[in-house]
C-alpha cells in the first residue's frame, strides 16, 4: 500500500500487483481493493482478512521418531496466522528428516485446522505396509520369499530394508531376477502395497566334474540334484565321484532354513572307500639324508549316515551339531601295515566355522577358522568310543595389491581309543611339502605354515600365482610321545592357475629336520617330492 501512496498516479496494474503481493505473502485468506474518487482525489482502499492464529499443533501417526522431534518443526508457526507457505515449509522439513533416515515413502495424509480453537492436526503416514504380494513365481512357495524379507505387514518400509531383502532373496540362489515395487490402493484411505516380482531359475541340475592328481589319478564326478525341491527352498541330490584309489556315493537332503527359523539341517546317507599308503623310514645311508618308503597299502570303507542341525553366524560362518552312525571296514590290500579291523562309529560332533575370505581358492583377505569336538556319547554294541578335537586357523592379508601372506595353524588331539580310520593325517602339497599324502598318521597333530602368494602381472592363459611356503609340524600316536624336538620342517614352491574347472597347481617341496650336531651338519634333508593337481579337492 505504501508503494501505491508514493505515486501521484496509480494504474490498474499497480493496484493488481499490490494485491497480488499481499496475497502471496500467505498471511491473508482474502484480499480486495476498492478505488474511491472524492473531491478530485482518488483513494485506494485495500482490505484483507488474515488467517486465524495457530494456537497449538498436534502430530499423529509418528512411530519412527519421538513426537517432540517432529513437532519441533511446527513450533515457529505457533502464535502467528496460519500461513500456508510456512506450513508447507515445515512439512517439507519433516519429510526431509524422514528421507534422510531412509523412510522415502513417508507423506502427510491430512492437515485439519479447527477455526474455533486455533488447533491444527497433522496426520503423517510413515509408509506403513498394508499388504505384501509376490508375483512371477510358479514353483517356489511364498514363505520361502517371506522369510528372507526383513519387513512384514504393518512395518514401516525403509529403503535399507528393501535392499537387504533383495540381497537375501538373491542369496538363496533360486532366482535369476528379483525386484521390489510399491503401489497404493484406495481413494480416500490410501494403502501401501509392496510387490515382490521374481523370476525363478532352473534348479534341476546335473553337474559333471573332474579332478586329476598324482596321488589318486583321474577322478570324475557327477552331481544330480534339485536345489528347490518341491518349491520349499531345500536341496535333494545324489553325487558320486572317484577313481582307482577312492570312490564315494552320497545321497542328501539339505534345508538351508527350517521353516521361518535360521536353523539348517542336512540328512545324508553314503558309502565311501579310500586307499591309503603306509610309509616308514628307509635305511640310512648318510646321516644328513633320510627317505620314506611305501611299505604297504590299506583300504578304508565306511557306510552310514549323518544328521546335522546348525545355524548361520550372520552369513560369515555356521555352528553345527552332527550325529553319525557308520560301519567301518579297514583292511590291507598290499602287505600288512595294519591289523584288519571292522567296527561301528556312533558319535556326536560339535563344530563351528568362520569364513570371511574374499575368494577361493586364492584368497587375498579374510579368516578361515574351523573347530570341531567329537565324542562317542552314545555307544552301541560293537561300536568304538573315542574323543577327538581339531582346530584349524588361517588368515590372508595382502600388501601392495599382489603380495599375500597366509599363516596357518593346525592342532588336533585325540584319546587312545581313536581308531585307524579316524586318525589325523600329515602330508601332501596342501598339508606338508616334501611328504606324500598320508605320509604319517596319528592321534595328535601339530602343524603350522607361512605361505607367500604372489599374483603374477602376466597370465599363462589363466590368472597365475606363485606360491612359496614354509611348513613345520609333526604327528604322534600318543600324547606322551609329543616332543618339540620331533618337529619336521619343509619348504616348497609352486605355480597355481585359477582355471574354470578349479585350481591347477604344480609344486615341488623338500622336508628336513634339525640335527643334534647342528654346528657341523645342521640339516638332514629328505627327498624332493613333485606334485600336481587339477580340479577342486574331494570331501
Amino acid at each position: 500500500v505504501d508503494a501505491i501512496s508514493d505515486h501521484d498516479s496509480v494504474s490498474d496494474g499497480d493496484i493488481r500487483r499490490a494485491v497480488t503481493d499481499l496475497y502471496a505473502s500467505g498471511d491473508y485468506a482474502d484480499i480486495e481493493a476498492e478505488v474511491v474518487e472524492q473531491s478530485g482525489t482518488v483513494r485506494v482502499y485495500i482490505r484483507g482478512q488474515r488467517h486465524p492464529v495457530l494456537t497449538s499443533m498436534a502430530v499423529e501417526g509418528v512411530r519412527e521418531f519421538p513426537v517432540d522431534t517432529i513437532s519441533r518443526s511446527f513450533t515457529p508457526l505457533l502464535g502467528r496466522p496460519l500461513n500456508p507457505l510456512r506450513v508447507r515449509s515445515a512439512i517439507e522439513e519433516v519429510l526431509m528428516r524422514y528421507r534422510s533416515s531412509g523412510l522415502s515413502l513417508a507423506h502427510v495424509n491430512s492437515l485439519v485446522f479447527d477455526t474455533t480453537t486455533g488447533r491444527a492436526t497433522v496426520e503423517i503416514d510413515e509408509g506403513v505396509i498394508s499388504r505384501l504380494d509376490i508375483r512371477g513365481t510358479r514353483k517356489t512357495k511364498d514363505y520361502v520369499i517371506w522369510r528372507e524379507l526383513p519387513y512384514a505387514r504393518g512395518d514401516v518400509l525403509r529403503a535399507t530394508r528393501v535392499a537387504e531383502g533383495l540381497a537375501n532373496i538373491y542369496s538363496t540362489n533360486l532366482f535369476e531376477q528379483a525386484s521390489v515395487s510399491v503401489m497404493t490402493e484406495g481413494e480416500k484411505d490410501e494403502q501401501l502395497v509392496v510387490v515382490i516380482s521374481a523370476r525363478e531359475r532352473n534348479t534341476e541340475l546335473i553337474r559333471l566334474g573332474l579332478r586329476v592328481d598324482n596321488e589318486r589319478n583321474i577322478q570324475p564326478s557327477v552331481d544330480i540334484r534339485d536345489e528347490n525341491f518341491r518349491g520349499i527352498g531345500a536341496e535333494l541330490g545324489v553325487r558320486a565321484y572317484g577313481g582307482t584309489r577312492n570312490y564315494a556315493a552320497v545321497a542328501e537332503f539339505k534345508a538351508v532354513r527350517i521353516f521361518d527359523s535360521y536353523l539348517t539341517s542336512n540328512l545324508r546317507g553314503y558309502i565311501a572307500s579310500r586307499d591309503i599308503n603306509a610309509y616308514s623310514d628307509a635305511p640310512r645311508t648318510r646321516d644328513d639324508r633320510f627317505d620314506r618308503l611305501r611299505t604297504g597299502e590299506m583300504r578304508e570303507v565306511r557306510r552310514g549316515g549323518s544328521l546335522s542341525f546348525g545355524t548361520q553366524l550372520e552369513r560369515l560362518g555356521n555352528v553345527t551339531v552332527t550325529g553319525r552312525l557308520e560301519h567301518h571296514h579297514v583292511y590291507n590290500i598290499f602287505n600288512t601295515p595294519i591289523t584288519n579291523e571292522e567296527y561301528d562309529i556312533s558319535s556326536f560332533r560339535f563344530a563351528t566355522r568362520i569364513d570371511t575370505q574374499d575368494r577361493y581358492p586364492y584368497p587375498t583377505e579374510g579368516v578361515n577358522m574351523d573347530f570341531s569336538y567329537e565324542s562317542a556319547l552314545v555307544k552301541t554294541a560293537g561300536s568304538v568310543g573315542f574323543t577327538k578335537m581339531l582346530f584349524r586357523y588361517e588368515v590372508a592379508q595382502t600388501y601392495a595389491g599382489r603380495h599375500t601372506l597366509r599363516p596357518r595353524l593346525v592342532i588336533g588331539l585325540g584319546d587312545d581309543a581313536v581308531p585307524t580310520s579316524e586318525q589325523f593325517s600329515l602330508g601332501g602339497p596342501e598339508s606338508f611339502y616334501g611328504y606324500r599324502e598320508d605320509n604319517a598318521r596319528g592321534r595328535q597333530i601339530l602343524a603350522a605354515s607361512l605361505e607367500y602368494l604372489h599374483k603374477l602381472s602376466f597370465r599363462l592363459f589363466f590368472d597365475t600365482y606363485l606360491k612359496v611356503r614354509y611348513d613345520i609340524g609333526s604327528i604322534w600316536l600318543r600324547p606322551e610321545e609329543i616332543r618339540l624336538i620331533d618337529l619336521q620342517h619343509a619348504v616348497g614352491v609352486g605355480l597355481g592357475f585359477d582355471t574354470p574347472v578349479g585350481p591347477a597347481e604344480f609344486a615341488v617341496g623338500r622336508s628336513f629336520y634339525l640335527r643334534k650336531d647342528i654346528l657341523e651338519r645342521p640339516l638332514a634333508l629328505g627327498p624332493v617330492v613333485l606334485s600336481f593337481s587339477i580340479g577342486y579337492p574331494r570331501d
